[in-house]
């Protein structure tokens, strides 16, 4: 499956990502949510999108929901995580070559974006 895929990757390569979701017989394989506490998801939708990789921060129900959202909050996703979740949507036909690409640009532009994480006292 893809998303198994997807989730083993970032889980070497991503310290701080979980998975709010289970996959499982109610899961679709194809549609993968994600957190990565301490940057926001605009800032990295935004640096992913220089690498023409494009992706949402929303449920597909609640994109124009500004502050906590309801969707989430009924998902059992914690309201301080609200601006830290990233969906990204596969096909039967995508690849795992494209896979490991999405895989290795979003591990680039998280170390890249890792001075915005809270330092370590």
């Amino acid at each position: 499956k893809i998303s198994l895929k997807v989730r083993e990757y970032l889980n070497k390569e991503i310290p701080t990502v979980f998975f709010p979701f289970h996959v499982g017989i109610n899961a679709s394989p194809y549609i993968l949510t994600f957190i990565i506490p301490g940057i926001s998801s605009d800032i990295i939708l935004r640096h992913m999108e220089q690498e023409d990789i494009i992706f949402s921060s929303t449920s597909a129900c609640s994109s124009k929901v500004k502050g906590n959202n309801p969707v989430f909050e009924s998902l059992g996703i914690e309201s301080k995580f609200h601006k830290n979740v990233l969906r990204i949507s596969f096909s039967n036909e995508t690849t795992l070559v494209e896979v490991e690409s999405f895989c290795e640009a979003l591990c680039r532009c998280y170390r890249e974006l890792s001075y915005l994480l809270p330092k370590k006292k």
